[in-house]
């Protein structure tokens, strides 16, 4: 499981270096797919386990549901936080930046100033901190039953 998880994160990783090779092929939903496996939470999650002697196994697929909801949070926060400075490193493989790409709303030509300011006016950023939020109180609800 821990050799399958670290293989995830290292597609993942190598993912995010075919974008910025071919920034053309970027879309939102092979970001979303290969995005969060890059937050590495599933090896982290994996060495933890391999230290107690007191998980219950039955648990797993439950706990490594809870993971995959978690990791693509984390992928989200980080997209929200960082899209701007990348932007401007040049580095356009950022969720937020891939689906304003994707809409049409910017294009690979833009400066990053004005692709900023044009992200900011059409609220990307906000659409996913909403479905961050959504997912927040999604997983407080099943916690609590």
């Amino acid at each position: 499981m821990f050799r399958f998880d670290v293989r995830q994160a290292i597609n993942a990783m190598g993912y995010a270096q075919v974008l910025v090779e071919n920034p053309g092929i970027a879309n939102i939903a092979e970001s979303r797919h290969h995005g969060p496996f890059n937050m590495v939470m599933f090896p982290y999650a994996d060495i933890n386990l391999m230290g107690t002697s007191q998980f219950d196994r039955s648990e797993l697929g439950e706990l490594r549901h809870l993971l995959l909801d978690l990791q693509r949070m984390t992928r989200i926060g980080n997209w929200v936080t960082t899209w701007e400075r990348e932007l401007v490193e040049g580095d356009d493989t950022a969720g937020v930046v891939v689906d304003a790409l994707e809409q049409g709303i910017i294009s690979l030509e833009d400066d990053s100033e004005t692709a900023i300011d044009v992200i900011r006016d059409h609220g990307i950023r906000e659409q996913f901190e909403a479905e961050w939020e959504s997912s927040t109180a999604r997983l407080s609800a099943e916690s609590t039953t």
